[in-house]
């Protein structure tokens, strides 16, 4: 099981989704974890273990404007 950040979409815009799709990149590269885009609504970035890394993230995520929940996955 993975625990990740699920961060919805505003937008069906694929151009807008896109350029979401780089801010989340940045964000997983900073945290050094995986990120998996998804153009149905919701994109996925897991969770770092480190407490610091997870709230740097979390603060990422707000500052940008992003709305997102914290899931947990089946890894298959």
């Amino acid at each position: 099981m993975l625990t990740c950040f699920a961060v919805s979409h505003t937008d069906d815009d694929q151009l807008v989704q896109s350029a979401e799709h780089e801010i989340l990149q940045a964000i997983a590269d900073e945290a050094e974890v995986s990120f998996e885009p998804g153009f149905a609504g919701k994109s996925y970035l897991d969770v770092p273990t480190n407490a610091d890394a997870r709230e740097a993230m979390t603060a990422r995520l707000e500052q940008n404007d992003m709305s997102f929940s914290v899931v947990t996955r089946i890894a298959y």
